[in-house]
């Protein structure tokens, strides 16, 4: 699986023809976020293309994936440094056991549940793994 954290572009629209080139040719199931970039530039554009390569892009919701026999659910969390983010949307109706939480912004982890998720942020631009 492949996950994808958001900032696709930087503070202009330019870098937005260039999304599909760099992340073409992913393999296995590949889920993403929009960060706070993708925002300010226009998040509908960025979506778009981004779920045109077959990446549904996840904006305060969640879906499951079957992996080697179990389910997942991956929840995608908005933003929150543009305060698009609303955790309770993105985990109202999760079940399964095993949560795999994509948050643009690190700090988004402080309002998580505690109940043994794992959380992956992009923002930082170094990235950032929460346990």
């Amino acid at each position: 699986m492949t996950v994808l954290t958001g900032d696709y572009v930087t503070n202009s629209r330019s870098p937005l023809d260039q999304v599909p080139r760099v992340l073409a040719g992913l393999e296995g199931p590949t889920y993403a976020i929009l960060g706070n970039h993708d925002h300010h530039v226009g998040a509908r554009d960025v979506r778009e293309r981004v779920e045109r390569m077959g990446y549904p892009v996840l904006q305060n919701q969640h879906t499951v994936v079957r992996v080697k026999g179990a389910d997942l659910s991956v929840i995608g969390i908005d933003d929150g440094r543009t305060r698009h983010d609303d955790v309770a949307q993105a985990l109202k109706g999760v079940e399964t056991r095993s949560k795999l939480v994509l948050a643009h912004t690190p700090p988004t982890f402080d309002k998580l549940p505690d109940d043994g998720l794992l959380c992956l942020s992009g923002h930082t631009h170094g990235g950032q793994v929460l346990l």
